[in-house]
């Protein structure tokens, strides 16, 4: 993951406790949309395979920005985060190996990361990240 880690693609924070895979959105999704594009999904297949050798449990976490999103289809920031971490999962399930270890959560924009005062803080609060509990024994 070396390469999409210096190409800007995904960062990883080490928590101690556990690891987050961050994947900012741009790129990831269309604006204001929930399918995952073409060019991420051999990289989430590749952290599915790699994820495959473990145990722990995996959660799949959608954010946003504060601006609120009304469309049909995604009423609410809630909603549009929930889809994208549900999207993520699917394409990282296959390859997991036993999909019953994914959860997915949208959190809207509940858990900023960035100042969300200008356009560049919040694009960094419009992502996906994959949390893993990392243990002694995993």
């Amino acid at each position: 993951m070396a390469a999409e880690i210096s190409r800007g693609i995904v960062s990883v924070r080490d928590r101690g406790t556990a690891a987050d895979i961050v994947f900012a959105s741009q790129g990831l999704f269309p604006s204001g949309g929930a399918e995952v594009g073409p060019d991420v999904r051999p990289v989430l297949a590749k952290i599915g395979t790699f994820l495959a050798g473990y145990t722990m449990p995996v959660t799949v976490s959608g954010h946003t920005d504060p601006i609120p999103i009304r469309t049909v289809r995604f009423p609410s920031n809630f909603q549009l985060s929930k889809a994208r971490a549900e999207a993520v999962a699917a394409v990282l399930a296959p390859s997991l190996g036993n999909p019953g270890r994914l959860r997915t959560e949208g959190r809207a924009d509940s858990v900023p990361i960035a100042d969300n005062a200008t356009e560049q803080g919040r694009a960094l609060n419009r992502r996906v990240e994959i949390h893993i509990p990392v243990t002694r024994t995993n």
